[in-house]
């Protein structure tokens, strides 16, 4: 449904299913960093996942999760040059998960994982005036994880709307 609506708005889609953790991080670095931004006027980006408040699984069962503030990160300005003065809008749909069914509890976050391309890049002056954090727009909508076990051959009313709306305006 998404893929249809972004395509017939002009553009180049790249869809990406049932990753890992590892898989997860080394897609979105891998999309942050692409050049070819410099020739589009902005960039979307739509997550699906199981998750906590403030984090996205991946497939795997024992990773403690993605915390949504170093996807975020990615895309900053200090990191992700190319897409600087462009709007950037990510649109997440995280099933919860709650602590009572996670079934290992390596799944527990203590302290964060060692993330490369996370930490901050010193800038130089004078190079850009545009704050890093510019040009966000974040959409995040929760909704409990026995939704998804209901209705998995259906998107969710929130994509559902989602895509309606960009359609229609």
């Amino acid at each position: 449904l998404l893929r249809d609506t972004f395509t017939s708005l002009g553009y180049e889609v790249q869809k990406s299913l049932h990753l890992t953790m590892d898989g997860i991080l080394q897609v979105l670095q891998r999309v942050a960093c692409m050049p070819q931004h410099q020739d589009y006027d902005s960039f979307v980006c739509v997550l699906v996942s199981r998750g906590g408040s403030q984090t996205v699984y991946g497939v795997d069962e024992t990773h403690p999760g993605l915390p949504l503030h170093h996807i975020r990160r990615m895309f900053m300005g200090d990191l992700c040059p190319y897409l600087v003065g462009k709007p950037k809008v990510f649109f997440i749909q995280n099933y919860m998960v709650s602590e009572g069914q996670l079934e290992d509890s390596s799944l527990l976050e203590v302290d964060g994982p060692a993330m490369k391309n996370v930490e901050s890049k010193p800038q130089q002056p004078g190079l850009c005036t545009v704050h890093r954090e510019a040009d966000f727009f974040w959409s995040l909508c929760t909704a409990d994880v026995s939704l998804l076990e209901q209705s998995c051959s259906s998107p969710s009313l929130y994509l559902q709307c989602l895509s309606q709306k960009l359609r229609q305006e």
